[in-house]
């Protein structure tokens, strides 16, 4: 459920890459795939993913709170998209 709720929160846009709500464990080694993917995992098989390289992942673990990378952490993401007043002042201009 965790999983469908993030591609919800995407609307209005659309997730049109790998898209698993629950990863089977046989597929484990498809997580250090470089494409970009969108699956759940049990928390039983969070253990097995310290020997997969995951420097491109960005992880949410719902049980505890956490996230890796932390925001505004210098592997997050998020710093590169432009700020709140810049999009809202380019759409007032594209509005007219």
């Amino acid at each position: 459920a965790a999983v469908q709720a993030a591609a919800a929160l995407l609307y209005p846009f659309r997730w049109h890459h790998i898209y698993l709500p629950m990863l089977p464990r046989s597929f484990m080694d498809y997580l250090s795939a470089p494409m970009p993917f969108m699956v759940g995992l049990p928390a039983q098989m969070l253990d097995q993913l310290r020997g997969i390289p995951m420097d491109d992942v960005i992880r949410i673990d719902l049980d505890i709170h956490e996230c890796d990378p932390k925001p505004g952490s210098d592997r997050d993401d998020a710093k590169l998209l432009p700020a709140k007043g810049l999009l809202q002042a380019a759409l007032e201009f594209l509005r007219g």
